[in-house]
């Protein structure tokens, strides 16, 4: 039913566009910083314009937009192709390809249902007759960690901006954004590297897993 086919292909546009999307947020966040600027200059006419700093964001947010959902798409394609690897390696997984793509949009089992497709194919690649045996590595559970942390920031800090239209609110919602991009840095280093790892282990075979022990 699952064909295995070498995912290398898919994982160098899912890195591009990841690095797409760290820069876009790069931009969206200088303008998150100059939003700050201009709202604390406003009342002594110091500080950039409102006029700058709208133009920033509103670039930025343009940018932002479409680098998420390039990434999505090319990250979602790649996991669905490790993920059938794993299925035509081993009889053991629980996580189908569509689904491993799909719990990311499910209420409440997003928090642990596609870490748990992504372990499953990890564990089904290195050791396909005994994956339970295999360790997950620190660097999934980083990646998993700091993408929780990453969308609970972008969740409060778009609430913020909504809820109203006060400069303060404003602000909030601006030093969220940078606080967010600190997270934002590992997490696509970290990405990156995970999905580097997960592309050479399929290419090269399960014994090329003791690499990374």
């Amino acid at each position: 039913m699952y064909e295995f086919k070498d995912p290398g292909g898919r994982g160098r546009a899912a890195i591009i566009a990841v690095l797409a999307w760290l820069a876009a947020d790069l931009v969206y966040t200088i303008g998150a910083a100059t939003t700050i600027a201009a709202l604390n200059g406003a009342a002594s006419g110091t500080g950039p314009a409102a006029e700058t700093a709208d133009m920033i964001t509103g670039v930025g947010g343009v940018a932002l937009l479409v680098a998420t959902l390039s990434s999505i798409i090319f990250v979602a394609r790649w996991i669905m192709r490790v993920n059938a690897n794993a299925h035509s390696m081993s009889d053991s997984m629980t996580v189908t390809p569509g689904w491993n793509v799909g719990w990311f949009f499910i209420p409440v089992a997003l928090l642990w249902k596609p870490f748990q497709g992504l372990r499953e194919t990890w564990q089904a690649s290195v050791s396909p007759h005994d994956p339970t045996s295999v360790a997950v590595p620190p660097l999934m559970r980083w990646w998993w960690g700091l993408w929780l942390v990453s969308n609970a920031l972008g969740n409060v800090s778009t609430r913020l901006s909504f809820a109203k239209a006060d400069a303060a609110s404003l602000i909030a919602s601006s030093w969220i954004d940078i606080a967010t991009l600190a997270i934002d840095i590992p997490l696509a280093i970290v990405l990156i590297r995970m999905i580097s790892q997960f592309d050479d282990l399929q290419a090269r075979g399960p014994d090329y897993a003791e690499t990374f022990a």
